[in-house]
């Protein structure tokens, strides 16, 4: 009877523990405690208070956010972090108070520096949409919005506030506005974007002399763009301008020395630029490095099961980003693969990967200037890049296994429960045994006792 009790028990806990893991990795929202009805429920969230200026404005993020009642020209201040292209996007839609009269509502955005960006007025009910790009001017801006009522109260509203990717040259960032920090690129075809804001997109590549040339072409009819080619010391050797709105522009030179060149894209902030955030194509065409290393012809294969895998994963990503110019080289132990590439490894080729190996979903974890670390399941790899070094091209990537707490969290938490319950059952169940084996004994002892008693009252009579 104990036995099959203790079965069903263990079962039971093994089952609960299973279903938990379950609903709480495919149903997020499900939290203890709480309504499995939760996950049904989708509606906007609460718009905070806000600040009364400026400089109290109220830390917001991203998100869809019901408003509550305005008063009579009231205005509330909110903060944002947004990175450099990026696009703040800010829309709403008000009811008035008063049915009787419309809403008049104000949405405006300002820059780190408190100056107005944008702003619109709704009236009669209309939806209003303000938009804004982050320039390179910072890694990470901080924009404020005002949400302003401009007539006799707002009764309710719904405000939604987005961050739209707007980067450059398949990057993570804004190109930026100088020399400097020009955005290493490839010969290829990429997108980009400018503003009124963000006026202008600075780029270097490591070219051998010859011909070079940037075709861009504007996808917004709004965009007249120049394109500036420059030789290694930033001295101007050639500028086109489009001859008409979203018409097609290029540019095109010798270079007459190998090393390194610069190109621009820029737009006036009166005519050129539109009102939001235009988006260019840019193809570029020049002649590259040569290529600095004879691959391998040597057919090497992990002779490990896990770098097998590994390997199996990641390689067609690289040759893709490396346009096959990679192999295999080594594997230096039973956790590092080395890999040789064909030529002189870029920044570019960095993010490129970076970005490729996010897009296979691995999360990336870290990155810096010659590494970076992604992780997939119970697999992290670490990929460690010889930049610039044109005679060892090569990346190292490091793999290390880690335990999934998510899946043997609640495993080895109901074996521990299970342990736990198995000892006070065996416990009792011990001293069960020992109380039926000390009874006889205890019984003899008590009749003994009444005998000797039993005696002598005998004797005394």
């Amino acid at each position: 009877m104990q036995k099959r009790f203790l079965i069903s028990l263990i079962l039971m806990l093994f089952m609960a523990s299973f279903f938990n893991y379950k609903v709480t990795r495919f149903f997020p929202t499900i939290s203890r405690g709480g309504s499995y009805f939760k996950i049904f429920a989708v509606q906007a969230a609460e718009l905070p208070r806000g600040g009364e200026s400026i400089d109290g404005a109220a830390i917001i993020s991203a998100g869809t956010y019901s408003i509550g009642q305005m008063a009579e020209k009231e205005a509330r201040y909110f903060q944002i972090s947004v990175k450099a292209g990026q696009e703040l996007e800010v829309s709403g839609t008000f009811v008035a108070i008063d049915p009787g009269f419309s809403t008049n509502n104000t949405i405006e955005i300002f820059d780190d520096n408190k100056g107005s960006l944008t702003s619109e007025m709704e009236s009669a009910g209309t939806a209003i949409s303000q938009k804004t790009l982050a320039s390179s001017s910072k890694d990470i801006h901080t924009y404020i919005i005002k949400i302003t009522d401009d007539t006799w109260g707002t009764a309710s509203g719904e405000v939604k506030i987005a961050l739209n990717d707007k980067y450059d040259a398949s990057t993570k960032t804004d190109a930026p506005d100088n020399f400097a920090k020009a955005l290493a690129v490839a010969s290829g075809n990429y997108k980009g974007y400018l503003s009124q804001i963000d006026t202008d997109d600075y780029f270097k590549i490591s070219a051998k002399k010859g011909p070079i040339s940037v075709k861009v072409t504007p996808a917004s009819k709004d965009m007249i763009p120049t394109v500036k080619i420059y030789d290694a010391n930033h001295k101007e050797i050639e500028s086109k301008i489009s001859k008409s709105a979203g018409a097609i522009v290029t540019a095109s030179t010798d270079l007459i020395a190998d090393g390194e060149a610069f190109f621009s894209i820029n737009c006036d902030i009166n005519t050129g630029c539109g009102s939001l955030a235009c988006e260019y194509n840019m193809e570029i065409n020049f002649v590259g490095n040569a290529e600095t290393n004879n691959l391998p012809t040597e057919n090497i294969t992990p002779n490990s099961p896990t770098l097998a895998k590994i390997h199996d994963q990641i390689f067609p990503i690289l040759k893709e980003v490396f346009q096959d110019k990679v192999t295999l080289k080594e594997q230096k132990d039973i956790t590092t693969l080395v890999y040789i590439v064909g030529r002189t490894i870029s920044d570019f080729d960095f993010r490129l990967l970076r970005e490729a190996m996010e897009g296979a979903d691995y999360k990336l974890q870290t990155s810096s200037e010659n590494q970076f670390v992604v992780k997939k399941g119970t697999e992290e790899l670490t990929f460690a890049f010889n930049i610039g070094d044109g005679d060892n091209p090569l990346i190292t990537v490091s793999v290390k296994k880690i335990i999934n707490w998510k899946l043997w969290g609640p495993i080895l938490g109901t074996a521990l429960l299970i342990a736990i319950i198995a000892i006070v059952i065996i416990v009792k169940k011990k001293k069960a045994q020992n109380e039926i084996q000390e009874k006889p004994e205890k019984t003899r002892q008590i009749k003994a006792k009444e005998q000797k008693i039993s005696k002598i009252k005998k004797k005394k009579k």
